[in-house]
């Protein structure tokens, strides 16, 4: 077997073993948004915000937000870990400049912190729209 096949054989490998790493985090990282987001849409189902009423999925121009509350301006965005990358931060600002120069509030939680602390989120949410 010559060296090149072999560092080939090997590269190889080791790109299927990162592969199966990545998609089984990958899967979790779904499971937690899913859960962060159902745990969302069913507080403000029940009215937990009183007055409040949130749109799901709701495109605001070229971009579509995970929550949105039009009486007050205010739009909640939920972050995974994916949005610590860099290039996606970039994005993530821009996106939050673009809706506050069209006079949106933008709040961002983590999966996290929705799972962990949604009192926390939701004393967030109403001192923005008090």
């Amino acid at each position: 077997m010559n060296s090149a096949y072999k560092a080939f054989t090997i590269e190889i490998e080791g790109a299927s073993r990162l592969a199966s790493i990545l998609k089984e985090h990958g899967i979790e990282l779904r499971n937690n948004s899913e859960q962060a987001r159902e745990i969302l849409v069913e507080t403000f189902k029940r009215g937990s915000l009183k007055g409040l009423r949130f749109k799901k999925d709701y495109s605001i121009g070229d971009y579509t937000v995970d929550f949105v509350c039009l009486k007050s301006r205010l739009i909640v965005e939920i972050d995974g870990e994916i949005n610590q990358n860099n290039v996606l931060t970039d994005f993530d600002d821009a996106r939050t400049s673009h809706f506050e120069k069209q006079g949106y509030q933008v709040l961002r939680f983590e999966n996290k912190s929705i799972i962990e602390d949604l009192s926390w989120v939701l004393s967030e949410i109403k001192n923005c729209t008090s």
